[in-house]
């Protein structure tokens, strides 16, 4: 990997550690988790952040209006003109996918 994390600007830099943040304490409050893995790659000119575990997963497809961490993990994945991947499996864990274009 050519570069890392320090190379990127402060605004995605922010963002992807937020993210991060969020997606573990969503994990440790409301997954039951046994383990929970981070990922952070540069993939040409692309930074891929991903959070996954093994827990009791949720319906992606159905939110809840009490998934503020979720909505504001968006918001803060469009603010650096990335994008946000939900995946959530009920009974196998979920999974939390940034993609930012590095400029």
């Amino acid at each position: 990997m050519q570069g890392g994390p320090h190379d990127l600007p402060a605004g995605q830099a922010l963002a992807a550690y937020r993210i991060v943040q969020e997606s573990l304490t969503n994990a440790r409050k409301h997954s039951a988790a046994q383990q929970i893995r981070v990922e952070l790659r540069r993939c040409d000119d692309e930074l891929r952040l991903k959070v996954e575990d093994n827990g009791r997963g949720f319906a992606a497809d159905r939110p809840r209006p009490s998934q503020y961490g979720l909505l504001g993990m968006q918001e803060r994945a469009q603010l650096v003109g990335g994008r946000l991947e939900i995946d959530g499996r009920p009974g196998r864990g979920a999974s939390i996918v940034l993609r930012v274009p590095l400029r």
